[in-house]
């Protein structure tokens, strides 16, 4: 197998990016009390308290803006990453982010917000990421893009992008999670550092 063709491609959101203190601080801030609090969690709690969805719209807006501040690289990233690195793989970040669907803050768009997070960490300091990163209107342009890059292998936290029925079947699919759930085409990882795993395996 020749490394240098192959290309490693990540999701952002609840992939890359861990929103675990930012929903803390929100239920904080808003006096929620929910166990080992997570986006899942927040999200089904407040649509179940409001059929009009607007209070996760909110949280939405905050979580995926201004409350990236308080957003983490997901544990074990930067560890896979200098794998990749060493292996001589290009890396792509690819993610379903709209620039107007929920608001913007100070003229700057979510999709500002999370490449001003990128710009932050370590995947950009130290990899250079911020020169592969497409952010795309829609599910099914994100899963295009995806299908244009010629990607070995993606990443995701949503088996629904990786069973899509225009996913090219020629990419390697990972599914971030910690379900005990088996498919056919997908492997499920519970963490980057299983992926680390996987890949000196030669899965």
């Amino acid at each position: 197998m020749n490394n240098e063709l192959l290309k490693f491609g990540f999701d952002l959101d609840n992939t890359l990016i861990d929103y675990k203190k930012s929903v803390e601080q929100y239920c904080q801030d808003h006096q929620i009390s929910i166990a080992n609090p997570n986006i899942k969690k927040l999200k089904a709690m407040l649509k179940d308290t409001d059929s009009s969805s607007s209070r996760w719209q909110s949280a939405q807006k905050w979580l995926y803006g201004e409350g990236l501040h308080y957003a983490s690289l997901r544990e074990g990233s930067e560890e896979l990453f200098e794998f990749l690195v060493s292996k001589n793989f290009a890396m792509y970040i690819v993610s379903h982010k709209s620039s107007v669907n929920l608001q913007k803050y100070d003229d700057r768009s979510l999709q500002g917000f999370s490449l001003q997070w990128i710009q932050k960490s370590k995947l950009a300091k130290h990899f250079g990421l911020e020169k592969n990163i497409y952010f795309e209107e829609t599910r099914d342009l994100k899963i295009k893009r995806i299908n244009q890059l010629n990607l070995t292998y993606f990443v995701d936290d949503l088996e629904e992008v990786l069973l899509h029925p225009i996913f090219d079947s020629k990419v390697k699919k990972i599914l971030l999670s910690d379900t005990s759930r088996k498919y056919s085409e997908i492997t499920v990882a519970r963490n980057m550092t299983q992926i680390k795993v996987l890949l000196q395996s030669g899965n």
